[in-house]
């Protein structure tokens, strides 16, 4: 089990940042000015400090239309300690939003824990999600589970981020299932919505335990059907909830106001073993729920209220195209388990199908191993009839946004989101790609890197594993192209229009995925408390 820790925001490095040395010898990096630290201002006027956000937008902020809809002013000097730097973000946000977007801006700026749940906020538009499932998450984080107390909300911040992605990385059927639990939230079988339920909460629970059983939902699990069908019966227990209710039976965790309820029988006496259960309920409510009994329904005296159109789920969608990224994860962790859960042979006469190649003989009976293999062994990994649709996409328009697909592959086992930056655009902007390429190795990160051949439309693959300075002080970087040999390369000619030849003729890097955690880079998530028997598995 792993103990998550709701990830607070880290303080911009301030320091001057180098490639780092190996031996006896330290990278010099790249020269920098010395930042000059300034001390926070928060000036009479909104508009003195909202003001760069013009530059961003291409116009002049109506500060007058951002500040009226705000009828107890919380962008005033005094409120506006309540996000502090993310203010003017929060002001470009509001201004280019439509009625809906700013409603729920609005009640997330109102959150006891705003702060941290607009630094989800923004998380979560890296990962592309859908908006719904966004503003769930992000309200779950920035509003408090309980009125005194803890600040903390019904999910945290890294943990919404994980919940976001799993939900994304979801096979047609399972996502599907969840998507009708998240809709029947609140609301009653024959009687309908219900005054005192509160969808949000219930909807931001059902995506935690979905998030807490992410390791289990991969695409080869054998234990995935169980654990979809655990989250989804929770889903009908607590819903219908009052939202107390929910608040005090899916935590041991206990408000400051006076209410009081015993830790249930079955938590141990022990300090140490109390510590273990109290962290594993504070990851996983369905955990938490079963330790107060289950189901219990409270839902007031009124049995019934209409709900308004924030409270509805849009259609699912369900295009086979979304079923590709969850087929490359299954072929990606398939190679990783080894030829016998589906051979290498098989794995590549797919790939190359996928990839539009008219398959013939030995080939052609290749993929339909393959095919058998995903449908008869893997756990809702793709529908077959998709197959064919993202074939014939790939022989067509390519619509896929492979960057996006890879960010939420490799997000499942980091932890970070990862964000695609061109070099050129980098350069032009005068940010310096290989201070955020030495900072993701500081953190333990690899920096894919997508190199483009001249004349040629596919893309190839490279690694930035490592940096180091040579005998010179000199900083290189330690690269690993496809076929596998590691490569020491002077760490500014990356940025060269053309690369060394041994990485190919004429190839130039294009772009490379800057890992991103929420919206600053940060090291993965997850604590190891061997002592008391908890240990991340994820």
């Amino acid at each position: 089990m792993t103990a998550i820790q709701r990830n607070n925001a880290l303080l911009p490095n301030t320091r001057e940042v180098s490639l780092r040395g190996g031996g006896s010898g330290r990278g010099a990096g790249v020269a920098r000015r010395e930042p000059v630290g300034r001390r926070l201002r928060f000036p009479a006027d909104p508009a003195a400090e909202l003001m760069p956000s013009a530059e961003f937008l291409g116009t002049e902020p109506d500060f007058q239309a951002i500040l009226e809809d705000f009828r107890d002013g919380p962008l005033d000097p005094s409120r506006r300690r309540v996000l502090g730097r993310l203010m003017g973000m929060f002001a470009m946000d509001y201004q280019g939003a439509r009625a809906e977007e700013r409603r729920f801006l609005r009640r997330l700026l109102m959150g006891r824990n705003a702060r941290e749940g607009y630094a989800a906020n923004r998380a979560l538009h890296l990962c592309q999600i859908p908006h719904v499932i966004r503003r769930t998450l992000s309200l779950g984080v920035a509003e408090s589970r309980f009125a005194t107390g803890p600040l903390s909300g019904f999910i945290g911040a890294v943990q919404a981020r994980n919940a976001a992605i799993t939900f994304m990385l979801l096979g047609p059927s399972a996502r599907e299932r969840v998507w009708n639990a998240l809709t029947r939230a609140g609301a009653h079988d024959t009687i309908g919505p219900l005054k005192n339920a509160d969808r949000l909460v219930e909807r931001v629970l059902i995506l935690k335990a979905l998030a807490a059983r992410r390791h289990l939902l991969g695409p080869w699990s054998i234990v995935g059907p169980t654990a979809l069908d655990e989250v989804i019966a929770f889903a009908d227990e607590i819903r219908c909830n009052a939202r107390a209710h929910l608040a005090l039976t899916t935590t041991l965790e206990r408000p400051k106001d006076g209410v009081t309820l015993p830790l249930p029988a079955k938590v141990p006496a022990d300090p140490i073993g109390r510590a273990s259960v109290m962290a594993r309920a504070t990851v996983d409510p369905v955990y938490a729920w079963r330790l107060h009994g289950g189901v219990q329904k409270v839902v007031g005296d009124e049995p019934w209220s209409a709900t308004g159109s924030d409270d509805a789920l849009p259609d699912l969608d369900r295009s086979p195209l979304l079923d590709r990224t969850r087929l490359h994860q299954a072929l990606a962790e398939a190679r990783q388990l080894g030829d016998e859960l589906l051979p290498q042979t098989a794995s590549d006469a797919l790939a190359a199908h996928l990839g539009g190649k008219d398959l013939k003989g030995a080939e052609a009976a290749a993929k339909d191993d393959a095919l058998a293999v995903l449908k008869n062994r893997g756990f809702d990994v793709v529908r077959l009839e998709a197959i064919d649709a993202i074939r014939d996409d790939a022989k067509g328009i390519y619509r896929y946004d492979a960057a996006r697909a890879f960010s939420m592959l490799v997000s499942r086992f980091t932890g970070a989101t990862y964000v695609r930056r061109v070099f050129s655009d980098q350069l032009t902007a005068g940010a310096d790609p290989l201070q955020q390429i030495d900072r993701a190795l500081e953190q333990g990160f690899v920096v894919p890197t997508v190199l483009a051949e001249l004349r040629k439309t596919s893309v190839r693959a490279l690694l930035i594993v490592g940096a180091r300075g040579d005998r010179a002080g000199k900083p290189e970087l330690v690269v690993q192209p496809i076929s596998g040999e590691l490569i020491v390369l002077p760490a500014r000619s990356i940025l060269e229009p053309v690369l060394p030849e041994q990485l190919g003729s004429r190839v130039r890097a294009d772009a490379y995925l800057a890992p991103a955690a929420l919206d600053l880079l940060a090291p993965p998530f997850g604590i190891v408390f061997s002592e008391i028997g908890i240990e991340d598995r994820l």
